[in-house]
């Protein structure tokens, strides 16, 4: 039974969903993006290395803090990962619950489904960066070995803590449905704490680019306390200890408590699953964010608030799109800063001197890009809309009238959002004043393209979504690389930042009246012929 419902598990993840081109296209998608974070992850840990090496004996001390790091980094997205496999899937629950089904077996059959899950982690974080270390500082043969050898057993070792903060991670969650609220100031807080640890990485990022000295973080008295701090760091300190020195007190300490969190958290973790599968768990229904009053004032009105009442009900549009919305000022004055300090005092410096509008492609890029992920998370997708599909085909009010209003309600939050970014970068220097003038309605003309082109992908074709984000990306890079290089043609480069912005608005003008005409004569047909299983 284990095995069965072991592969029942594996096979219900998100990738064996899809078919075909799809399945292909999410599986090219993970793999790439696995590479490029294992790179950036080893050109960082090498150029650390390199800039480190001054320090006798600290490398060592730094490999303990980069494990440690990963542990804490694993826990972080394992406990919610687990939660998920094991909580969310209510039919599971109900049908599971009422046929002759060991609980034991779905425990394991989950435990090692998160297991594998874990693995995969460590494979592509904790991997790489020790053969980077190995590799730098010639480790023998014997270190590849324990460390390809280690890769399960540090696995087991993040499942079973993972597991023991399961249960606390699920009171959290269930006091913060019943109350959203204060969900929501959680998740924002949370947003800000992480966009502030990657303003961290990203200064340390911009500081090896430019080959800077790293002096004033890396001084020799901190130096000496991270080597104390260093030895402290358990588990992974064993781990470390086992690899580098083959100290055999270290391993036991080490699979000790890789055997030893398995057994405690299995058994206390164990009844209150067997309670679940078995009644439930009070405290499930959830309470509405916000009940909006029905007081048909106007139809756009009444429009509105159902449209208000759908992105602030639903974890997905509030805890991504909100969420988003409100960290994009921060995240975005962060990247075009580290992009403007690259690219003016690095070694990329003369990149701008050979090509002076590549900084304004540079930042206006990333700028629209950021729209363009606020975008692909916000409450645009018919297929949110559930059952209501028919309701909204029956009401007296034109399709062509809800479809807009179900439009303007993300782009209100999105365009807040962006107003609040540009005032920021204009107000701190990153962007001149005619780049906020310009910047302003590229921008919002660009919103309104994405909404435009969303919707009529969403209606057209069966697979709309993954199209809509590829479209998404791929238009500001087509439309502000055509205008960079008009800008460099002898014609327009005496006003080449003028060209540049002008051929950009010009562009997304001809564009989104395109998709408007588009969306007044085509929208209405193809709504009601919209036919898409709903999103449950």
């Amino acid at each position: 039974m284990i095995r069965t419902l072991f592969k029942r598990e594996l096979f219900s993840s998100s990738v064996f969903h899809k078919r075909g081109t799809k399945r292909i296209l999410s599986i090219a998608s993970t793999v790439l993006f696995a590479g490029l974070l294992v790179t950036i992850l080893c050109f960082v840990y090498d150029r650390l290395y390199g800039q480190l090496a001054i320090y006798s004996g600290f490398n060592r001390s730094f490999y303990d803090f980069v494990l440690f790091f990963v542990f804490v980094l694993g826990i972080v997205f394992a406990v919610p990962t687990m939660h998920k496999t094991f909580f969310q899937n209510e039919k599971e629950r109900i049908i599971l619950g009422s046929r002759p089904v060991s609980r034991k077996d779905i425990l394991i059959s989950k435990t090692l489904y998160s297991l594998l899950r874990n693995a995969l982690f460590l494979f592509i974080t904790y991997f790489p960066l020790s053969i980077v270390y190995g590799a730098e500082s010639g480790s023998g043969g014997i270190f590849y070995f324990l460390l390809l050898l280690f890769l399960p057993l540090f696995a087991v070792l993040l499942t079973g803590i993972a597991l023991l903060f399961l249960l606390p991670y699920r009171v959290l969650y269930l006091f913060l449905k019943r109350y959203p609220i204060l969900a929501f100031l959680f998740t924002i807080a949370i947003s800000f704490l992480l966009a502030y640890l990657y303003s961290l990485f990203l200064g340390l990022f911009v500081d090896l680019i430019q080959n800077s000295s790293l002096d004033m973080l890396f001084t020799t008295e901190r130096m000496e306390s991270m080597s104390h701090i260093a030895r402290y760091l358990v588990p992974t300190s064993f781990l470390s200890q086992t690899l580098l020195t083959e100290s055999a007190i270290a391993f036991l300490w080490f699979l000790l408590m890789t055997i030893g969190f398995p057994l405690l958290s299995l058994p206390i973790f164990y009844p209150y699953l067997e309670r679940y599968y078995r009644q439930g768990v009070k405290g499930e229904e959830r309470k509405d964010f916000l009940v909006l009053p029905v007081t048909l004032d106007t139809p756009f009105m009444a429009l509105v608030k159902k449209e208000l009442s759908l992105v602030l009900s639903r974890s997905d549009g509030f805890f991504s799109f909100i969420s988003l919305v409100a960290v994009e000022p921060f995240l975005i004055y962060l990247v075009v800063s580290a992009i403007n300090v690259i690219f003016h005092t690095g070694n990329l410096s003369f990149i701008q001197t050979l090509f002076p509008n590549f900084l304004l492609f540079m930042d206006s890029l990333l700028i629209l890009l950021f729209l363009a992920v606020i975008n692909a998370t916000s409450s645009l997708s018919l297929k949110k809309e559930g059952n209501n599909i028919v309701t909204m085909k029956t009401l007296p009010v034109s399709p062509r009238k809800q479809l807009l209003v179900k439009l303007f309600v993300p782009f209100l939050f999105s365009a807040v959002s962006y107003l609040v970014a540009i005032i920021v970068l204009v107000s701190t220097n990153e962007i001149s004043a005619l780049s906020f003038a310009f910047l302003l309605p590229i921008g919002l003309v660009f919103l309104l393209a994405l909404s435009f082109s969303s919707i009529h992908l969403d209606l057209r074709m069966k697979k709309g979504d993954f199209l809509s984000l590829v479209v998404d990306f791929l238009l500001p890079v087509i439309f502000l690389a055509f205008s960079f290089l008009l800008s460099l043609l002898k014609p327009f480069n005496s006003q080449s930042v003028l060209t540049f912005y002008l051929c950009a608005l010009i562009l997304l003008l001809i564009l989104s009246g395109v998709l408007f005409l588009l969306f007044f004569l085509k929208t209405e047909k193809l709504f009601l012929r919209y036919e898409k299983e709903a999103q449950s």
